[in-house]
């Protein structure tokens, strides 16, 4: 899509979607005073710490941080981008969208897509139906009978049948009043060598592929009879729904159960996940007919950071096992390993039931620990230039880990392992692996504050946080008591920041009306601090005017001080320096504060 969604556009879908009706769709919401409250959709938890503040149409879990608008909101619980999350909203809402820079193709082609979704839809319930009860879908039947899958299995994954016939599903899209462009456009349709359209997937058992929010957007297509000169598994091609790197089979029945587990299994087909969800494994997933990449791995991020991989028990199997360790040390991932018993897949070990696939789950190990006996595997340790060589790939594998303990352990245990290596030179070559990758992500990225310097950062005291609180919920109440209120009565940088902003955007707004400040209006680095703020808890405040009195009273007498004590400070180096004149200006300067500070009285 060419272009960025225009500014007011994103600002009227978040008018046209009011945060609590949208949350409350999705969470149990409990009002509490001017607030509501409910449990974290983000993160498991048995007491509620999520707050939405109705009036700022924000939220922020005390848990686990999450926070933002309506439009983070639905982005975050069904890991979407900021555009497609607008896109959803806008379509709920009834919101027309327009694009920065479209070319009339990109507006052809985004206005094609609610279409080219209804087109597929239909085809899934063609293939469903025609599983059901065509004459010649008896042996798709009797497969998937065969692998413990029923009726209300095919119900639920939406099974169905791909008719032998040359054109069937593109003739029935047709009488149902889809054009060929769109039965192309979405994947079902192919022009023949005639001319002629034709289907994409014929004679094969039909497994319908979503989106996360359970939208189709490909086909994949099984055949049924072993021998024959195509592929066994056949999936529609990319379309403007579908991008196979990008898409994960199960995520749709999945992400709720991955989010409240707090990780997700990942197998390697169709059937695998069918058979694991029927088992008990309701958290897990596969990719399309292509290797599990770092897109699909930044998808799975979005919902949780664990992942354990149930691959085949062959060399396949592990190979793929293997690929994933570097991508999911650079996304910071906890990766375990779940080995199938040998000569069985995932759909194997599910037929035996429940029981079996726990015990294959359960006996998981980590990825670290699984990459490392590959690497082992692989060495020459009857030699000396053997062992050295395999200490190097070792070493490089653990150095991989952000975990400065995890590294630890597995150096010591790579001692363990290695005759004639002490645990010295293992630690030394850990480490000295280490600051090559962070040198080069630090390349890679820039520099960047720690998070040790963001959260010094970040610091504020409780009268600043409660101050900043009143001026953010309850702008016009705080400044009838406080009307000379100052960023500079703020002790921290992130205080400072933050009450400039807030004062920026109270002056900023028309004098007419009361409108709550906007915290899309305010800088994007203070997101964190102003999420917390914005559901702060004002209601044990029984006298408001009173409390803003206080506090801008207790802030302005800080500052005071804080002035007062660089003033004599700088006096002091003055003086030193044998600067009489400096001393005298600055003397000047403090005597209003030594003033001022009398007057406010207190401690």
């Amino acid at each position: 899509m060419a272009g960025r969604i225009l500014r007011e556009d994103v600002e009227r879908v978040r008018l046209a979607n009011d945060l609590v009706t949208v949350a409350s769709e999705r969470v149990a919401l409990k009002r509490s005073g001017r607030r509501f409250v409910a449990r974290c959709p983000f993160h498991d938890e048995k007491t509620p710490s999520f707050s939405i503040n109705p009036e700022l149409g924000r939220y922020y879990c005390f848990g686990c941080q999450a926070s933002g608008d309506v439009i983070q909101f639905v982005a975050d619980l069904d890991g979407l981008d900021f555009v497609s999350a607008v896109e959803v909203l806008a379509q709920r809402g009834g919101v027309e969208l327009h694009y920065e820079n479209e070319s009339a193709a990109d507006r052809s082609r985004r206005r094609m897509k609610p279409r080219l979704t209804e087109c597929l839809a239909a085809a899934v319930q063609y293939h469903h139906e025609l599983l059901l009860r065509s004459p010649d879908a008896t042996a798709a039947r009797s497969y998937l009978t065969s692998r413990g899958f029923g009726k209300d299995v095919a119900a639920k994954f939406r099974i169905g049948w791909a008719s032998p016939e040359w054109d069937a599903c593109c003739r029935h899209l047709r009488r149902l009043g889809f054009r060929d462009e769109e039965v192309r456009g979405c994947g079902v349709g192919l022009e023949s060598s005639r001319g002629n359209l034709i289907d994409q997937l014929r004679g094969r058992v039909i497994f319908p592929i979503f989106d996360p929010q359970g939208q189709p957007v490909a086909l994949a297509g099984r055949v049924l009879e072993a021998g024959t000169d195509q592929p066994k598994y056949k999936n529609s091609p990319e379309t403007d729904l579908y991008k196979k790197s990008r898409t994960l089979y199960g995520l749709n029945w999945a992400r709720a159960d991955v989010v409240s587990m707090g990780e997700v299994v990942v197998v390697e087909g169709y059937t695998d996940v069918i058979g694991f969800h029927q088992a008990g494994a309701v958290g897990t997933v596969a990719t399309c007919g292509t290797a599990l990449g770092e897109d699909h791995l930044r998808l799975i991020k979005q919902y949780t950071p664990r992942v354990v991989l149930a691959f085949d028990a062959d060399a396949a199997g592990e190979m793929a096992t293997e690929r994933v360790f570097d991508m999911t040390a650079r996304l910071g991932l906890d990766v375990w390993v779940a080995t199938m018993p040998p000569g069985r897949d995932p759909a194997d070990v599910a037929a035996e039931g429940p029981e079996a696939v726990a015990a294959v789950l359960e006996r998981r190990r980590p990825l670290l620990e699984f990459k490392l006996d590959r690497e082992l595997a692989r060495a020459e340790l009857g030699s000396a230039a053997g062992e050295a060589r395999a200490l190097d790939a070792a070493a490089r594998v653990i150095a991989m880990h952000p975990d400065t303990g995890v590294r630890y352990a597995a150096a010591r245990g790579l001692t363990r392992r290695l005759r004639d290596v002490d645990e010295a030179l293992v630690g030394r070559r850990v480490e000295e692996f280490r600051r090559e990758i962070e040198a080069q992500a630090r390349e890679t990225s820039g520099h960047r504050a720690g998070p040790a310097n963001e959260q010094q950062r970040v610091r504020m005291t409780r009268i600043e946080g409660q101050a900043l609180a009143m001026l953010m919920q309850q702008p016009e109440e705080f400044l009838a008591e406080a009307p000379d209120v100052a960023a500079s009565w703020f002790s921290s940088e992130a205080a400072v920041e933050v009450a400039t902003a807030l004062l920026d955007a109270v002056a900023a707004r028309p004098e007419t009306g009361r409108a709550p400040i906007r915290v899309e209006s305010l800088p994007d680095d203070l997101a964190p601090i102003l999420a917390r703020l914005a559901v702060v808890d004002l209601e044990g405040i029984d006298d408001p005017a009173t409390a803003a009195r206080e506090a801008a009273r207790s802030l302005r007498r800080n500052w005071v001080d804080r002035t007062i004590a660089d003033l004599q400070r700088a006096m002091d180096r003055a003086e030193a320096d044998g600067d009489l004149e400096t001393v005298r200006r600055l003397d000047s300067e403090l005597v209003p504060f030594i003033e001022r500070r009398q007057a406010l009285g207190g401690p």
